[in-house]
């Protein structure tokens, strides 16, 4: 029988260091971390393997029928982690769909608007679900809640909990193995996508709860950054709004991501929501570009400029009910 990591799920192999589930010959163990997991847990290190965005697909569509789907988004960042045609790759199983990061929340959020809120935006992205929780998997907050959601729906069936890379997932399944079993945080969790690499599968109520790889989601800014810039837009602990007072001319830079210009109008304040890392610079809007062009990679820390040509240019958007404009912040001749 084969071994499997226990930390991402991918078969025990000593031949080839660029393929996953890798260890060296002399470790000898039944339960056994590859080699990448080891540096991720005592060095917060990824190295990268060789595998596809389709090998993870993949494995969603072997999902057993009749099986509880356990889904997680992250509710800060919930269209990027949305994985869109889910509802096609699980056919007709039942989904609980359950919001993780709710401590990064203002405490004047609330919980049950922001489920109402999930509710009516899943139905809108075609996802048929039967139930929504909020969790905190990092603080271990509300994980009851969702245990006794999954003894009300389980039944005679196994759990898949899947989602798309860096919205807690492993976190979330560490906090119900704990809950279960006497192990403690066995599944290898970092801030890098595509941590969980194969299935991992746990006995749950008599039957399996199985972890299954982040879905890479292109459209997320994470795949795109190095490790410094996704640390910086990466928030850790509650976040507290920001609120600037503009008037029109002026510009304000959310570090080098977004530029944003108040052409017209009335004084107005602007409340930003953002991990704590990343600064806001005033220019006026006449000095913008030369602003843009001597600060990046100073004051205007993050991005670097490789990754923003892999981000591409952003775009022209007129807001329906206002004349505030976000322009492309990414000059023409760069």
């Amino acid at each position: 029988m084969e071994t499997k990591c226990i930390g991402c799920g991918s078969v025990i192999q000593t031949d080839n260091k660029l393929l996953p589930g890798y260890v060296p010959k002399e470790v000898n163990s039944d339960e056994v971390y590859c080699q990448r997991c080891f540096q991720i847990k005592h060095y917060n290190k990824v190295q990268k393997v060789d595998t596809t965005d389709q090998d993870y697909l993949n494995i969603l569509h072997n999902i057993e029928d009749n099986a509880l789907i356990i889904n997680i988004v992250d509710i800060f960042d919930f269209h990027g982690s949305f994985i869109n045609g889910l509802n096609r790759i699980v056919s007709s199983n039942d989904v609980l769909l359950i919001g993780n990061k709710l401590d990064l929340f203002p405490k004047s959020v609330y919980p049950l608007k922001i489920k109402h809120w999930m509710r009516r935006t899943a139905k809108e992205l075609g996802m048929k679900i039967i139930d929504v929780e909020l969790i905190s998997s990092l603080k271990n907050d509300r994980i009851d809640e969702v245990i006794e959601l999954i003894n009300k729906y389980q039944g005679n069936r196994n759990v898949y909990v899947v989602g798309s890379t860096n919205v807690g997932k492993s976190t979330f399944i560490n906090s119900l193995i704990n809950h279960y079993t006497e192990y403690k945080n066995l599944i290898t969790t970092s801030i890098f996508p595509g941590t969980t690499l194969d299935t991992i599968e746990i006995e749950l109520n008599n039957h399996l709860l199985v972890d299954t790889p982040g879905i890479v989601n292109k459209h997320q800014i994470a795949h795109y950054l190095g490790e410094e810039s996704l640390k910086a837009i990466t928030p850790y602990k509650g976040i507290k709004p920001t609120i600037y007072q503009v008037e029109p001319g002026n510009t304000l830079f959310l570090s080098g991501f977004i530029r944003i210009d108040y052409l017209e109008g009335q004084k107005t304040s602007f409340i930003f929501y953002k991990s704590n890392v990343l600064e806001i610079r005033r220019t006026k809007t006449e000095n913008a570009d030369n602003f843009f062009k001597k600060h990046l990679g100073g004051l205007l820390e993050f991005p670097t400029v490789d990754e923003l040509e892999l981000l591409g240019k952003l775009y022209l958007y007129l807001s329906e009910n206002s004349y505030l404009k976000t322009i492309q912040a990414i000059d023409e001749e760069r």
